[in-house]
């Protein structure tokens, strides 16, 4: 392919779950995350999702159901980062601190099952709470319910994560995971308008 007599290189233009091949500056003009490898999946791409993905297929036999149930999930959390975290100061830590560890973070999980799936847990629980900042990003506005606050419970499970990581990860995680129960513990018993105001989204 050539482009004003130049080679163009095709990659993988992903977009929520669903990837196109693309050269980088198409992909880039339209939002997409580019990866150079095309045969690669968009899921895989994410480090928490392939994980995830992994071990719901492995411990489900491949269950088709729960599997469709699942990309619910995927395109979730693609939306929180592309109408939440890309356009807020907050958010673009997170995302920044996201890239630089999450690769090193899953390699320590692998060798630990039990904590890594109360890292699955606690990532499921972010997701579902996750879902409600995006509709309120959306315009939608929803009861004050108790049940929708962040509340205690799910805090303590981000909390015994985190310390999880502290110890396998012998300080190389340390700066993310600070970074994230600081952010968390502000953020206990608010609710996902709560949350989402006080992130200043631009």
């Amino acid at each position: 392919m050539s482009k004003f007599g130049e080679e163009v290189f095709m990659g993988l233009c992903c977009a929520g779950s669903q990837g196109e091949p693309s050269d980088a500056d198409t992909c880039r003009r339209i939002g997409g995350d580019y990866h150079e490898k095309s045969t690669e999946s968009c899921i895989s791409t994410c480090a928490f999702l392939g994980a995830l993905h992994d071990y719901v297929d492995k411990t489900t036999n491949s269950d088709p159901v729960v599997l469709l149930a699942m990309g619910g999930t995927y395109s979730t959390l693609y939306d929180f980062r592309d109408h939440v975290l890309k356009r807020c100061e907050v958010g673009r830590k997170v995302l920044s601190l996201y890239r630089e560890h999450s690769a090193r973070a899953i390699a320590l999980l692998l060798h630990e099952p039990e904590l890594l799936v109360e890292t699955l847990r606690a990532f499921l629980m972010v997701a579902s709470f996750s879902r409600e900042i995006v509709r309120v990003a959306h315009g939608a506005r929803g009861a004050d319910d108790p049940e929708r606050r962040l509340n205690r419970k799910m805090y303590k499970l981000v909390e015994k994560v985190g310390q999880g990581l502290r110890e396998v990860g012998a300080g190389e995680l340390d700066e993310p995971v600070d970074y994230a129960l600081a952010m968390f513990h502000k953020m206990i018993e608010m609710t996902p308008e709560d949350v989402f105001a006080s992130l200043r989204v631009d």
